[in-house]
Parts: structure tokens; C-alpha cells; sequence
């Protein structure tokens, strides 16, 4: 769909469905319940990978991590996970939340709903005040998804290798503390890989983490995910940083392609068949 070099929308389908529903306002309609057994098929046609350090921290995690980035801006409310749930599945009193999430008014309620929705409704593009506030509030929305994330990969369970508590993946990269780690200090050092431009869905930079190491000394220390230290721009890795800022242009182009689309379609719907 959108930014194929970034590689976010093999994350999930819920992305394409959540984004459907949001702007066509189809959310008060019950979500799917499945097919035969009512079980989902996914056919893991991916080898083993050779090498599972570089998969992981180059590309997965970053990856996984815009996908995350990507569900808050098409919908930011804190309850948004219930969308998710037939009604019927959840505890009463939780109830009234989902339906909260379901307004009469079919308003979209992410950053990047909201605007794709006034571009469908307007037929143009937004102006150029309101891409400039887009931007700021797709930043906002990205760095609370990356304060969630951090709170809850920073806490996952340790397992033991030798009989020592060993951190994975996702922790060592969603705190920064790649290169801290026995045989992947190197993606802090010469190594040139380090030094090349990010291209396509691998980025050995990347691999750093999430966050500098300023921060995440700060944020060892919160006891609860409110108390964690604001996260701005400039806490994040560089490479990382990078990979979102250009998830936002990509964003912002998607939505003047979206303005653009019905005269496209239609230029190319004038060409007789066979011309």
C-alpha cells in the first residue's frame, strides 16, 4: 500500500483493515468471525534466516516498531485496541468504550485518518498550514507509540542462556543497548557497514536501537509508564529517526496521491484498450 521500501504493511492485516475502517467509517459494523474453524492460515513461506542477529535488529525491529507507529496514527485513542473485539467477547463494563470508539459521525480518529478523510471529503490536498501541523501531530502520536513500546519490550521476560538472564532482541533494541551486548558491539564501532545509507528493508545503522543510551539511563528508573521521561526527536538513534521522518513524507505523499488518484484513473481509463 503506502512506503513498500520501508516494508510496514507486511506487519499485519490489521493495518490495511483498521485504516479501511476508520476512513470509510465501516467500524460499526461487526468485525469478521472467520472462516472454516474459525482459525486464521498463514503460510510462513520465509526460510530460516542465516543469520538471525542481523534479520532482527536491521530490519524486524525497526520494522515491527513503525508498524506499531503506524496503528496510532490511524487511530490514537487510548481504547483503540478493543476495535480488535466483537462486544459480545469483552466484560460489560468495558462495553461502553468500544462503542465510545464507534461514533454515529463516522469521524476517523488518527492523525492520518483524520486528514485522509478531509482530502476525500475536499477533493484536494490540504494546505500547506494543515501538512505542517500533520507533521507535528504525526511526531506526537510516534514518539507516546515509542514510549509504549519501550515500556513494554524493556520488561519482557529474560530468558536464561548458561544459566544467565539474558535479554533479547527486542530489549536490547527497543533501549539502545545493542552494542553493550558480547558480539554485537561492532555496530558501534568502525565497522563500515555501519557507515552506509539506509536502503530498501535493511539498515545495519538501524540495528543501534531505538533510543541513545541519555535516555534510556533515565528511563530505567520510572516505576509506572506514565512516569517515563518525555521522548523527543532528539533521544532517538539517528538511523531510527530517519526511517520515521520518511514515513511521514511518505504519509504526506500518499495523501496528495489520494487528491491526484480520480484524475489519474481516469487519464488512463481514456486510452481505448489495446492503444
Amino acid at each position: 500500500m503506502i512506503h513498500t521500501d520501508l516494508f510496514i504493511m507486511w506487519i499485519d492485516d490489521h493495518l490495511f483493515d483498521r485504516m479501511t475502517a476508520e476512513v470509510l467509517a465501516t467500524k460499526r459494523r461487526a468485525p469478521p468471525n472467520g472462516g472454516v474453524g474459525e482459525k486464521a492460515r498463514f503460510p510462513d513461506v520465509r526460510p530460516p534466516q542465516r543469520n538471525p542477529a542481523r534479520f532482527v535488529l536491521e530490519f524486524y525491529m525497526p520494522t515491527l516498531t513503525m508498524g506499531a507507529i503506524f496503528d496510532k496514527w490511524i487511530n490514537d485513542h487510548p481504547d483503540a485496541h478493543l476495535l480488535k473485539f466483537h462486544g459480545e467477547m469483552l466484560p460489560e463494563k468495558v462495553r461502553p468504550k468500544l462503542a465510545a470508539l464507534k461514533p454515529v459521525s463516522g469521524d476517523a480518529m488518527g492523525p492520518f485518518t483524520r486528514a485522509m478523510q478531509k482530502v476525500r471529503f475536499m477533493g484536494r490536498m490540504i494546505d500547506d498550514g494543515e501538512v505542517a501541523k500533520l507533521s507535528d501531530d504525526l511526531w506526537t502520536a510516534a514518539l507516546l507509540r515509542m514510549e509504549d513500546a519501550y515500556w513494554l519490550w524493556s520488561r519482557l521476560p529474560q530468558p536464561k542462556v548458561d544459566g544467565k538472564d539474558t535479554p533479547s532482541f527486542a530489549t536490547l533494541w527497543v533501549t539502545g543497548r545493542v552494542c553493550k551486548h558480547p558480539n554485537l558491539e561492532k555496530y558501534c564501532s568502525t565497522w563500515a557497514e555501519v557507515d552506509k545509507p539506509c536502503k530498501g528493508k535493511f539498515c545495519v545503522a538501524a540495528a543501534q536501537g531505538m533510543v541513545k543510551e541519555a535516555w534510556d539511563t533515565k528511563a530505567q528508573n520510572a516505576k509506572t509508564r506514565q512516569t517515563l521521561p518525555h521522548l523527543t526527536k532528539a533521544d532517538l538513534n539517528p538511523a531510527f529517526k530517519d526511517k520515521v521522518s520518511s514515513l511521514i513524507e511518505t504519509v504526506k505523499n500518499h495523501l496528495s496521491w489520494t487528491a491526484d488518484w480520480p484524475s489519474v484513473v481516469q487519464a488512463i481509463r481514456t486510452v481505448p484498450t489495446g492503444q
